[in-house]
């Protein structure tokens, strides 16, 4: 194919003269309209050959229509990171570039109007749930990351947007990046694709397992060294360091990479001249100003990032570790402690990649080591090019038998074949519901027809069966009184990031068509899917609203249930309604991201339920014990953390005291706002309208971490939580207060400025507010609300009396 002479010019001011031998072949080989696969190593440049491929697609559409990109990512981080790369590379070209990872329930039509847009795959889900004909102005589709159709629960989600995207515009172009995998070909002739599959790289890889001061290659070399240090991870450190490399350690849990960083300082400590010692306390200086408010962990990290070392997980913001990230490749850290959410997708190459640990743990399933595909996409970060002239993968063996073990499965072993995991009763009933609202399907037959369309019926050489439909039935009014599902059904899957989702144990024998019938009635008796004469298939508003707002079915059952229990308690006098109610309502939806309990957090949160016990959902009553609460101790600490978050606690106090990352407070958070605000919307359908505008404000105290006196105050542009409790201090209670003050007595107050000031009052007198607050029209009634500490510490009181809102 011919490359437009603009775009090499663009290649030439990137120092790029000539592509690598996959980029030509997979450039050759591709024809306009063609879908493709692209399954080449780590850093062997499939991105670019994607970013050629769009910008040819859109530029080669002709006169009469332009064409349009979309890229695809499976993580917010990832998308933020090409949005960025491709606005530096092609707005010269007078491209448009944008990207949408969140709110579900809201998608800004303006969006389309970009050549390029950058979205998370279930980002894509939600706009063809809503405004399915905004993707048929899509010419290419690129996918990265599709080997994730092998991931438990969101591959269902990347298989049904290609199934619907194919569906809805056959001619859209499908360009698939991805790692080497086994099955490559499979997935190829499913997209209909060309496949390029190659196993080069631009710097020359090697794996190998290190045990008793000697690294064993595959190739059946050696590595023998004479440090005299027993610990092999800080003696594989000093040897990098010492050579000019950079180190990529990756452990199984948070504690571990943070511990595994401590000691790192004490091995590159020594090695540091003055002029790199200078520069790295810089760094960690620039760390600390990173955030407004920083958790222990993060004054940690800014304690290691002096000696040119950082931990990476979960635990940390996104600000926090796209920081370690981007020094990282800056050459600025040395050496990074990670656990392996830093391989998924992340472009953090290192010379030497130490591997120790390969075990998952789940409450599910236990211990578990993982796939090899997932070790490869960690080895596979060793090698920088331009930088190393090797890399090496090195996994920490325990003895010479585990050695050997670790040689053949990992090192030796091949990727495991990518397998749709579409047959997941736990995943079903959402997709199927989105799949009938956006009009994908409107009968029975329909739902056949479109799931032949799978990778999972086409990887499994069948056509799905029609079995006979039988009508849901529905007794009376029992989907609106329903007591929701029976949590004993479900089971805590405990993963590094230091939470736990609920996932059901299903059965895997039932076949898919039999799962989907399941699924269909159990969205029909609940009133969310109504079957008409003929078997015609309509959602219902409610199940409109569901499909919407990006939840699962179960969620909305479940609050449903919450609200007849409140109810029911209600008529006995025998609940006390508060914020905490509503916080503990939607911390039972399925969708909840909840925490992990330690046991040193049960007795702080003995106490927490003891004060609050009339304030809390439960259907039945429970005593301030251990063995009462204990399957219900992950719902009550994410009570505690967004409670006193909307109590405005300091985030380093919230996230010493509960012992939880400042990058999980923003998850529970960003959560929690996302499922009260569903909660608001549902209220209508169950008949609990008049709790639609306390629910709405509580979303407002969420996002910004504020008491309800000052929801009025971050309705102000340049005014957080912080900012807006000075002002509450001051005096300055309402907007209008803010409006009348004279600019020279606000410059005066803390984190104020005459910058600052500007443009508060110019947002004013515009009259144009960050968010709508909504007026209560309920009585108010008076709660002694505390910021409850769980671990039983005395807060300082903030803020005055919170007010129970319902």
């Amino acid at each position: 194919m011919d490359i437009p002479p603009l775009i090499w010019n663009y290649l030439h001011t990137l120092g790029i003269s000539e592509l690598y031998a996959p980029q030509v072949k997979a450039l050759r080989e591709w024809m306009p309209g063609k879908n493709l696969i692209l399954a080449i190593p780590t850093a062997a440049g499939k991105t670019l050959v994607a970013e050629l491929i769009m910008v040819i697609t859109i530029l080669n559409q002709g006169n009469e229509r332009r064409g349009k990109a979309l890229y695809l990512t499976p993580l917010k981080a990832l998308a933020t990171e090409k949005y960025h790369s491709f606005k530096d590379h092609w707005v010269s070209f007078g491209l448009t570039i944008t990207f949408s990872t969140g709110d579900f329930d809201h998608i800004d039509q303006a969006l389309f109007s970009h050549d390029i847009i950058v979205m998370t795959n279930e980002k894509a889900d939600s706009v063809l749930r809503t405004h399915p004909d905004l993707m048929q102005r899509i010419t290419c589709i690129v996918v990265d990351e599709i080997h994730l159709l092998n991931d438990e629960t969101r591959g269902v989600t990347l298989e049904l947007v290609l199934t619907k995207i194919r569906k809805l515009t056959p001619t859209v172009q499908i360009i698939g990046l991805s790692a080497t995998i086994n099955n490559a070909g499979e997935l190829a002739s499913w997209l209909d694709a060309i496949l390029i599959q190659d196993e080069w790289r631009p710097v020359k890889l090697k794996e190998g397992v290190f045990y008793d001061h000697k690294i064993a290659f595959a190739d059946g070399s050696e590595k023998i060294f004479t440090y005299p240090i027993a610990d092999p991870m800080e003696l594989l450190l000093k040897d990098t360091v010492k050579g000019g490399g950079q180190v990529l350690a990756f452990l199984s849990t948070r504690r571990n990479a943070m511990v595994a960083a401590k000691k790192f300082t004490h091995v590159i400590e020594p090695l540091l001249s003055e002029e790199i010692r200078h520069h790295s306390l810089q760094v960690a200086n620039d760390f600390e100003n990173l955030e407004t408010e920083n958790s222990p962990q993060a004054h940690q990290l800014a304690g290691l990032l002096q000696f040119g070392v950082a931990f990476h997980h979960a635990g940390l913001t996104y600000a926090q570790r796209t920081f370690v990230e981007n020094h990282f490749r800056q050459r600025n850290i040395l050496a990074i402690a990670a656990t392996p959410t830093l391989a998924a997708g992340i472009n953090t190459p290192a010379r030497r990649v130490i591997i120790k640990g390969l075990e998952r743990f789940s409450m599910a399933k236990g211990n578990q080591e993982i796939p090899v595909i997932e070790y490869k996409q960690m080895a596979g970060r060793a090698g920088r090019p331009g930088f190393d002239p090797y890399g090496e993968a090195v996994i920490i063996a325990r003895n010479p038998t585990h050695s050997d073990e670790l040689m053949e499965k990992y090192v030796r072993g091949t990727p495991e074949d990518i397998t749709s995991k579409l047959n997941n009763e736990a995943e079903l009933k959402s997709h199927l519901l989105g799949t009938i609202a956006s009009g994908f399907v409107r009968s029975w037959e329909e739902v056949i027809a479109f799931f032949n369309l799978s990778f999972f019926s086409f990887q499994n050489k069948m056509n799905l069966k029609q079995p006979t439909r039988k009508k849901a039935k529905i007794t009376k009014d029992e989907s609106i009184v329903s007591s929701g599902e029976d949590y004993s059904k479900y089971v805590r899957n405990y993963g590094d990031v230091g939470s736990y989702s609920i996932q059901k144990v299903v059965s895997r024998e039932k076949k898919l068509e039999e799962r989907l019938h399941d699924a269909l009635s159990y969205l029909i008796s609940e009133k969310m899917v109504q079957e008409g004469e003929g078997g015609a298939l309509e959602v219902t508003l409610l199940g409109q609203k569901i499909s919407q707002l990006y939840i699962k079915p179960e969620s909305a059952v479940e609050f449903r249930a919450t609200l007849r229990v409140i109810s029911q308690r209600r008529a006995m006098h025998d609940i006390k309604l508060t914020t905490i109610s509503f916080l503990h309502a939607t911390s039972r939806f399925p969708d909840s991201y909840l925490p992990y309990v330690a046991e040193t957090d049960k007795d702080g949160l003995c106490k927490f339920f003891q004060d609050h016990a009339n304030e809390f959902v439960f259907p039945r009553k429970l005593r301030p014990t251990s063995s009462d609460l204990e399957y219900y101790f992950p719902e009550l600490k994410l009570c505690a953390i967004l409670f006193r978050w909307i109590r405005e606690t300091p985030e380093e106090r919230l996230a010493s005291d509960l012992n939880v990352g400042s990058g999980d407070i923003r998850r529970f958070v960003e959560t929690a706002e996302w499922l009260v605000h569903a909660a608001e919307v549902l209220c209508p359908s169950f008949h609990f309208t008049k709790w639609e505008t306390g629910l709405k404000r509580l979303a407002i105290r969420l996002k910004y971490g504020c008491s309800e006196e000052l929801v009025s105050l971050v309705s102000i542009y340049n005014i957080g939580r912080v900012r807006g409790r000075i002002l509450f201090k001051a005096g300055y209670k309402t907007p209008d207060d803010v409006s009348r003050a004279n600019d020279a007595d606000l410059i005066k107050l803390p984190t104020f400025g005459p910058e600052i000031v500007t443009r508060i009052k110019q947002s004013l007198a515009t009259g144009i507010m960050k968010i709508h607050i909504p007026r209560s029209e309920s009585k108010l009634q008076t709660s002694n609300e505390l910021d409850s500490n769980p671990r039983g510490k005395k807060p300082k009181k903030r803020g005055g009396t919170e007010r129970a809102l319902f």
